[in-house]
């Protein structure tokens, strides 16, 4: 069942080419937007895919077609096309005669966008001719959109006229449209926006929650001390920069099975431990918004009491609270201490599941 206390996460497909999870069978190289963007693929509950660019490129993402309940691609329906359509035109023409600012000298819009700085880098999920040639689609385009279509027809005869667009301007006019293609989708849904790097200069990676502080907090806390006493005992050196909690866990799971990381992380999204780790997010995210300080703060203390247990034992189990009782037997009478009984886990129990296993796999 999906819940509404976190948004959906849509994801530009040009993000997921450039993971090329469906080649991988090792880890990222402690690339931390990397690692990120694996992290929000598994925890977020509902994702949002772009349905064309997903087609487009089945092949090289033909794992995202195992992905389960929860992923859907943004299949729009004609009236929302044309919504979508003007969106776009009109981002367009609002850009007509505007001048942008960088360091006190004006620069063209075009050369604002990050993909000027990628070189050869560049990971587009249409190349710019799939683009440009969709623009009659766009009712009432304005002179703006018009003229770059007329230009780029150019580019598809053999003696191009002098004047006409070149391969670089016309790559960055399609990546343009992209970007705003992306924004009105995130209108649409209500969604985070996760950008390629060639779209948007915004280095950050929406995740899931507060789960960037919390496993950073159990990273730091009890999964160091585990390292440390590995060293000690087995005269280890340091390791380099450390692959983050679910990065490390995944690579072990696509090791271990032989599989891509693309198809481990559709494994990951259907079990259990993750399903319940939405729940217990989910929770605190409500009591938070609710100004509930006293039920936030006590999944605080029970991630405490789990940090602290873990720093001196990967795993170790917490003692089961126990009720005195007073029985009445023939000869004496006595206090035995019961376990009292197990009821339904609590938020902080449903966050640490996952988090156990994060911790305790190398």
């Amino acid at each position: 069942m999906m819940d509404d206390a976190i948004a959906p996460l849509l994801i530009d497909t040009a993000t997921l080419l450039r993971l090329q999870l469906h080649r991988w069978t090792h880890g990222p190289d402690n690339d931390d937007r990397t690692s990120s963007i694996i992290e929000s693929l598994v925890l977020f509950d509902r994702i949002i895919l772009d349905a064309p660019s997903i087609a487009y490129n089945q092949y090289d993402l033909d794992w995202t077609a195992e992905l389960s309940e929860g992923v859907e691609l943004a299949t729009l329906d004609e009236a929302q096309n044309a919504a979508l359509d003007r969106r776009v035109a009109g981002m367009f023409e609002s850009l007509a005669g505007a001048e942008p600012f960088v360091g006190g000298e004006r620069r063209d819009m075009l050369d604002l966008l990050p993909v000027n700085e990628l070189g050869g880098d560049e990971m587009p999920s249409f190349p710019w001719w799939a683009v440009l040639r969709e623009i009659h689609r766009y009712p009432d385009a304005g002179p703006v959109l018009s003229e770059i279509q007329n230009r780029a027809v150019d580019n598809f005869r053999h003696d191009r006229p002098r004047g006409s667009y070149n391969e670089r301007e016309l790559t960055l006019i399609a990546t343009l449209i992209r970007l705003f293609h992306y924004l009105t989708l995130q209108e649409m849904f209500g969604a985070h926006l996760l950008l390629d790097r060639q779209k948007s200069l915004v280095r950050d990676v929406p995740r899931y929650g507060y789960t960037a502080s919390i496993l950073e907090n159990f990273e730091t806390e009890v999964r160091a001390k585990y390292e440390e006493r590995r060293r000690r005992w087995l005269g280890e050196s340091a390791p380099g920069l450390p692959v983050p909690a679910l990065s490390r866990y995944i690579t072990t799971v696509a090791e271990t099975r032989g599989w891509s990381l693309g198809r481990a992380v559709t494994w990951l999204r259907d079990q259990p431990q993750v399903k319940s780790y939405r729940s217990g997010m989910a929770e605190l995210v409500r009591r938070l918004q609710a100004g509930d300080a006293a039920g936030a703060d006590e999944i605080f203390v029970d991630l405490d009491e789990a940090a602290a247990r873990w720093a001196v034992q990967l795993g170790a189990k917490p003692e089961r609270r126990r009720l005195p009782v007073t029985i009445a037997l023939p000869i004496v009478e006595t206090a035995l201490p019961l376990p009292l009984p197990k009821f339904r886990r609590t938020p902080a129990e449903k966050l640490l599941i996952l988090i156990d296993v994060l911790m305790s796999t190398d």
